[in-house]
C-alpha cells in the first residue's frame, strides 16, 4: 500500500520481444512499497510502487531501476523524482550496442501519488510495427543495427493463408507455425523470389556458411498433400545461387552435399532426355523417374 505523501506508482511496459532483468535499483529518498519484478517478460507490464521514507511528506521519493535486455549488453534505466518542493520528474535512458534500436519514453504524473508511465519498444522510423516471432528473429540479428536493418512494410499474411512475413531493408523474414521464423537475404533471397518464395518452401534456416567455408545456403520446406518436402539453395561467388530439390537433392545429400566430389551446383535442375539433370562442379546428377544416377 502506497503512502499518499510524495509516492509514485510506476508502470513499465516492455514491448521489445525479450525479457528484461533487474540489474540494480537505487533510492536517494524513500523506498519501494512494492518492489519491481525481478524479470519483466516480453510484451508485459510491470507495476510497482515507490514511497517517501516512513511516509514522511518532507522527504519525497527519488529512485531508479536498471534492467538488462536479454543476454545483450544493452541496459535500460528508468528514474523518477517526486520531491517535497518542485516539479515531479521522470527520466529514461537506453545504453549499450543496441541503444539506437529502441525508443524509451516516460510520462510523469502529478498529485500526492504520481503515476509514472514508461514504454520501451523497438525503433521504427517508417511506422511499421514489428512483433511476435518476427520481432524475435529481428532482435536476434541485431535489430536495425544488424543485417536486416529497418522494416519496409508491416507484417502481412503469406498468400497461402498459413504463414506470415515481413520485408526489411536487408532481407525478408518468413514465419510458419510448424517451423518458426527465419531470414532470407542477398543472392539466395533473389533466387528464392524468382522460383516462388514460399511455394518453393519456407525457410527452415537462416542463411548459413557451409562447412567448407566457401559457400552459403538456406534450407527450405514446402508443405504438400503428400507431406513436407525439403529443398535448398546454395551459393558461392564462383557458381552463383542454385536451388537443389527432390530426388537429386536427396542423392547429393547422401553423398555429403558440397563435400562430395560433385562440389556445388553450377546450374538449376532442367529437363533432359529421359528425365531431369542438374550439373555440379564435379559432374552431374540425372533422375530417370526411378533413381538418380551420377554422371
Amino acid at each position: 500500500m502506497l503512502h499518499g505523501s510524495r509516492s509514485c506508482l510506476i508502470e513499465f511496459t516492455n514491448r521489445t520481444g525479450h525479457v528484461l532483468r533487474v540489474q540494480s535499483h537505487t533510492h536517494d529518498h524513500g523506498g519501494f512499497a512494492e518492489p519491481p519484478s525481478a524479470e519483466v517478460p516480453a510484451e508485459t507490464v510491470d507495476i510497482f510502487g515507490s514511497q517517501s521514507k516512513g511516509g514522511s511528506f518532507a522527504t519525497g521519493t527519488n529512485g531508479s531501476v536498471t534492467y538488462r535486455l536479454g543476454d545483450s549488453n544493452t541496459t535500460v534505466r528508468i528514474g523518477w523524482n517526486h520531491p517535497f518542493v518542485g516539479d515531479v520528474e521522470c527520466n529514461a535512458r537506453v545504453d549499450g550496442d543496441n541503444r539506437l534500436a529502441f525508443h524509451l519514453t516516460c510520462i510523469a504524473g502529478s498529485g500526492d501519488t504520481a503515476h509514472m508511465k514508461y514504454d520501451l519498444r523497438p525503433v521504427d522510423t517508417r511506422g511499421h510495427a514489428v512483433f511476435g516471432a518476427i520481432l524475435e528473429k529481428w532482435a536476434s540479428m541485431g535489430y536495425s543495427n544488424g543485417l536486416l536493418k529497418f522494416p519496409v512494410m508491416s507484417e502481412a499474411a503469406v498468400a497461402d493463408g498459413v504463414g506470415r512475413f515481413q520485408n526489411f531493408e536487408g532481407g525478408m523474414v518468413y514465419w510458419h507455425p510448424q517451423i518458426g521464423a527465419f531470414a532470407v537475404w542477398g543472392l539466395i533471397g533473389e533466387r528464392w523470389i524468382q522460383i516462388g518464395k514460399e511455394k518453393f518452401g519456407y525457410p527452415v534456416t537462416d542463411e548459413t556458411v557451409t562447412p567448407d567455408g566457401v559457400g552459403r545456403f538456406n534450407h527450405f520446406r514446402a508443405f504438400t498433400p503428400g507431406g513436407p518436402v525439403d529443398a535448398s539453395i546454395y551459393w558461392t561467388r564462383e557458381t552463383g545461387a542454385h536451388e537443389v530439390f527432390g530426388g537429386i537433392r536427396h542423392k547429393w545429400a547422401e553423398m555429403g552435399f558440397e563435400k562430395s566430389h560433385l562440389g556445388y551446383p553450377v546450374s538449376h535442375e532442367v529437363d533432359h532426355e529421359g528425365g531431369r539433370l542438374q550439373r555440379f562442379q564435379g559432374g552431374a546428377l540425372f533422375w530417370n523417374g526411378r533413381e538418380v544416377l551420377v554422371r
